[in-house]
Parts: structure tokens; C-alpha cells; sequence
């Protein structure tokens, strides 16, 4: 792994383009939104230039990750844009907790598959040292592996 770099496992990857393809289409709209009150109004473009900019820091990550949900695949990615992908990597993070919590939840000790919850604990685990790595001001020297 290259300094100021993560990578992701393939389960880890489809969870962070999940977060980032929703976040996406929220940007998206945002930059709709700017361009329909500019061509209201013909005032001044200034307003569009952070929605473009939140947008293509997306793309970037977009493209390290790869468009393709079929792919199952690891990813690198770089830390360039760490804000962003630490709010990426921190919701991927709160889903695998809320899956977490579905299988903990099992209102019956019959359904109750304890490896199934280990495996999970691990998998959130491994997303939190992730989410720890691209924290703003994080240890860039100690990045953690990919489960």
C-alpha cells in the first residue's frame, strides 16, 4: 500500500460506493438546484463553483473505487480528499453497524448465529480503523490493512 493511501476489501468497496453514489445524486441535485435559480435570475455563477467542486471530488473517488457494483473487487484510495472520503467511509461504517445491530437484534436464541455476528463486529471493525485512518488530522504513517 502506497503512504497516504487505504485499501479497501471488495465488501468494504461496494459499501463506501454505495455512500458515495447517494451522496452523489444528493450533490447532483444541489448543482440542479444552483443552475435553475441562475438561469432564473442571471446572477452572478459564483454560487455553482462548490457544488462543482463537492462533485468532482466525488468523481475522483468515484473513479479510484470504479463505477461497476458488479465488480468484486479491492480498491486504493488516496487521502487527498479526506474529509470527503471520511464522511464516505464513516457512513459505510454506520450501515454495517445497522446490519450489525439486525442480527444482534434476534429476538430468539434460535436464530441467533454467533460466527455471523462475530464476522460482522469484525467487518465494522475493520471500517472503523478505516474511518480512523481518514479521520482530518489522522496519523498518516500508520494506515491501516484491508480485512
Amino acid at each position: 500500500m502506497a503512504p497516504n493511501t487505504i485499501t479497501l476489501s471488495p465488501e468494504q468497496r461496494a459499501d463506501v460506493l454505495t455512500a458515495a453514489l447517494s451522496l452523489y445524486s444528493v450533490k447532483a441535485d444541489a448543482l440542479q438546484d444552483a443552475l435553475d435559480r441562475y438561469l432564473e435570475d442571471h446572477q452572478s455563477l459564483e454560487p455553482l463553483a462548490p457544488h462543482r467542486s463537492e462533485i468532482a471530488a466525488l468523481e475522483r473517488i468515484l473513479d479510484q473505487l470504479g463505477w461497476d457494483f458488479t465488480a468484486n473487487q479491492s480498491a486504493e484510495l488516496t487521502l487527498s480528499d479526506r474529509g470527503l472520503l471520511f464522511e464516505l467511509l464513516y457512513d459505510a461504517y454506520g450501515q454495517a453497524i445497522e446490519r450489525l445491530a439486525t442480527v444482534i437484534g434476534t429476538p430468539s436464541s434460535a436464530d441467533f448465529d454467533p460466527e455471523d455476528a462475530r464476522c460482522r463486529v469484525r467487518y465494522a471493525d475493520g471500517l472503523l480503523d478505516l474511518v480512523a485512518a481518514a479521520a482530518p488530522g489522522a496519523d498518516q504513517s500508520a494506515q491501516p490493512a484491508a480485512d
